[in-house]
């Protein structure tokens, strides 16, 4: 009986091996980012852990524009290219990721640089070079295990992430227990242990050839095409909820960045199913629309956003019942007064949690302007509201309008789905 228990078990690893690597792949990246900022949190202390935010969002940024330029077209067209083609698309697509990143650093560097002009209170110059060698190093890791993604690699790319977040966490746990937490030294290790994933990424990937300057442009052009709402959606996607979290260091000083981000850390968990399901369902919904068109596709999103939806219910029931307990055990008592940061947070995921699979759905349609549309209308409400509500409620204030822009956003993206299914529905 063990034995054919042991055999079943190994036949269902196997016919899920894709899954379960993915769903492992993102349970470490999401549990070394959890602890990681937690650590941080804890060791830097309020005001520099709000600096070390402020620095790391500009990181963030930069990756969403890469996310919405190479990865998602890549993910998306990738896996379509004829076989004699596939080699010079992805030496073309690697071309473009490295002028993406280089782009990166050097506007990090530079703005780093000169922000003492406009913020010299945060002191963000000193950081320049470790905050710009991250982010090089980071894009480019991140690109690689995307690539091994799409190529069906998925236990290589699980090995990358291995290679740089199992080195991040346990270089950043020799800084903390030797005392020399400061910001520029987490800076350097992202920075270090993202270099390291690097190098086993070129060493795992296959030779390219080197794609011609006519072929090189028309891969440009193609994959405009398929991301220029995408990319006005990254970058709208700043400027709406995430306004809030700038806005709150600017308004209030660093450590309101701070506190907004170690209450954030406590949906860490949730963020692992969301990234999963960014890794897993675009295929399969591509597929079930090819096989059985509209209704699939429907019924599909529907299963999806029902039970993602149900099991972040699940989860942030005990943090909505004694949230300030979660943070006295986390961080101590120096955030536990803000604990209430905690309501808006857990149901701005549960309104994330439905939009996933009806954005997954929309990109299966081919119809990513309503990404943008959504975006564009929590923006407008960010920009008209961050003043008011931060300057009246504090960071209550900012945590009341991050729920709001994920309500507004939900709502477009909604009805932009129904939109394009009556449409469909029309056209049979």
């Amino acid at each position: 009986m063990i034995k054919n228990y042991i055999f079943f078990s190994k036949d269902i690893w196997s016919r899920y091996s894709h899954i379960n690597w993915t769903l492992l792949d993102q349970a470490m990246v999401s549990s070394v980012n959890f602890f990681t900022n937690l650590l941080l949190a804890a060791y830097l202390g309020l005001q520099e852990f709000g600096v070390f935010t402020l620095v790391w969002i500009a990181v963030l940024i930069a990756t969403s524009l890469q996310t919405a330029l190479i990865t998602s077209p890549m993910m998306s067209i990738g896996p379509s290219q004829p076989e004699s083609e596939s080699d010079i698309y992805y030496a073309s697509v690697f071309i473009q990721q490295f002028v993406i990143s280089l782009i990166s650093f050097i506007v990090l560097l530079l703005g780093m640089l000169g922000s003492n002009y406009y913020f010299p209170e945060w002191e963000l110059a000193g950081l320049a070079w470790p905050s710009a060698c991250a982010c090089f190093s980071f894009q480019t890791q991140d690109y690689l295990r995307r690539y091994f993604f799409t190529r069906g690699r998925v236990n290589i790319a699980f090995g990358n992430d291995l290679v740089s977040y199992g080195g991040q966490l346990a270089l950043l746990l020799f800084m903390f227990s030797s005392g020399l937490t400061t910001i520029a030294n987490a800076l350097w290790i992202i920075a270090f242990t993202s270099f390291l994933g690097v190098v086993w990424g070129l060493i795992k990937i296959e030779k390219h050839s080197r794609p011609t300057i006519s072929y090189f442009y028309k891969n440009v052009k193609r994959h405009w095409r398929s991301s220029k709402w995408l990319a006005a959606a990254a970058l709208l996607d700043w400027t709406s909820g995430n306004l809030f979290f700038i806005a709150s260091g600017a308004m209030l000083g660093a450590w309101a960045t701070g506190t907004l981000r170690a209450a954030l850390n406590l949906m860490g968990p949730v963020n692992l199913i969301f990234q999963a399901l960014f890794n897993i369902m675009p295929g399969s919904a591509a597929r079930k629309y090819r096989s059985k068109g509209i209704t699939g596709l429907v019924s599909y999103i529907r299963r999806y956003a029902f039970w993602v939806t149900v099991v972040s219910v699940l989860y942030f029931i005990p943090i909505l019942i004694d949230p300030e307990f979660w943070f006295t055990l986390l961080y101590g008592g120096a955030y536990t007064e803000n604990y209430s940061l905690v309501f808006w947070f857990c149901f701005t995921y549960i309104a994330l949690a439905s939009r996933i699979p009806l954005d997954i759905g929309l990109r299966t349609l081919e119809r990513t302007k309503y990404s943008f549309w959504a975006l564009a209308a929590s923006t407008v409400f960010a920009i008209g509201a961050h003043n008011y509500l931060i300057t009246r409620y504090g960071i209550d204030g900012a945590g009341f309008g991050i729920l709001m822009s994920m309500l507004i956003s939900l709502s477009v993206t909604f009805f932009g789905f129904r939109k394009e299914r009556i449409a469909a529905d029309c056209k049979i």
